[in-house]
């Protein structure tokens, strides 16, 4: 009957959410119960940074019911994560006093999320219903509330090494671009910029000067074949009529340097007449 007028009242429709990591823990309980030490020896084993605070108090009996609220409203001033009011096994009579009303009220009225923790996993009583989550033992609230250390350190391991490779590939992604981007440094730096018309100006001075070497070997040759014709026309008006001038390879000759066999010219003003050496003979 209490507990369909509880259900009615709505208490134990409240649901507070258990965090998923708990740092504090309030345990309303007997400071001297086997059920503690259990709780604190699986706490130690799963989650050895976890902080506990023990708020003493009875647990059966008739003035349990009342230490039990004055308990629980200790450990709701705490401003822990989650309060834990648990009891071991025992008679119906034993765990009486978590069906009473004041209690269930009590949890209901508390700001902390609370877990139910008493008896064993047959034993059912009112502050199971209104608590925010309920555990079949004392032993079994720490390994619902509380990580596994050895879990953690797992998934810590896996992160790792996935941020290691996340790491690694964008390192690497950003190595190439910053070799990209110092390949178009040095393509379109000012220093580069710079070489290449230094390179083009010294291939355009040094075609310059092939060229300006053509045009003057070329003047050269003219102006020599001009001083010939200049030299022979000289000649030519210094000769007396009837003579005229031995010319072998556009150079004026001796008849004493010509030999048999060979061609030479001869010129005088108005004409050029190409010979062959016959015969020579001394006079």
């Amino acid at each position: 009957q209490l507990k369909e007028r509880l259900k009615q009242e709505g208490l134990f429709s409240k649901n507070r959410a258990i965090p998923p990591f708990v740092h504090t823990i309030a345990i309303v309980t007997s400071a001297t119960s086997a059920a503690l030490q259990d709780m604190l020896k699986v706490a130690k084993k799963r989650w050895p940074l976890v902080k506990i605070y023990v708020i003493n108090t009875l647990v059966q009996g008739k003035e349990a019911a009342e230490q039990l609220v004055k308990a629980i409203k200790i450990a709701d001033s705490l401003n822990a994560d989650v309060i834990v009011v648990a009891r071991g096994g025992g008679s119906l009579e034993d765990l009486w006093c978590f069906n009473e009303e004041i209690v269930a009220k009590a949890i209901f009225a508390a700001k902390t999320p609370i877990v139910s923790a008493i008896g064993h996993e047959i034993d059912y009583v009112i502050s199971d219903f209104v608590a925010d989550l309920r555990a079949p033992t004392p032993s079994a609230t720490m390994e619902m509330i509380l990580p596994d250390k050895a879990e953690v350190l797992q998934t810590l391991d896996s992160m790792q090494e996935q941020m290691q490779r996340v790491i690694a590939t964008k390192l690497a992604l950003k190595k190439q671009e910053l070799l990209h981007i110092q390949h178009s440094l040095q393509q379109f730096s000012p220093t580069k910029k710079i070489a290449f018309y230094l390179q083009e100006l010294k291939n355009t001075k040094e075609m310059l000067q092939q060229a300006v070497n053509v045009q003057l070997e070329r003047k050269v040759q003219e102006v020599k074949h001009l001083a010939q014709q200049l030299q022979l026309a000289f000649a030519s008006k210094k000769s007396l009529p009837f003579f005229a001038q031995v010319v072998q390879n556009n150079h004026p000759v001796s008849l004493q340097a010509l030999q048999e066999g060979d061609e030479f010219e001869l010129q005088d003003m108005h004409y050029r007449i190409r010979a062959k050496v016959v015969k020579k003979d001394a006079l």
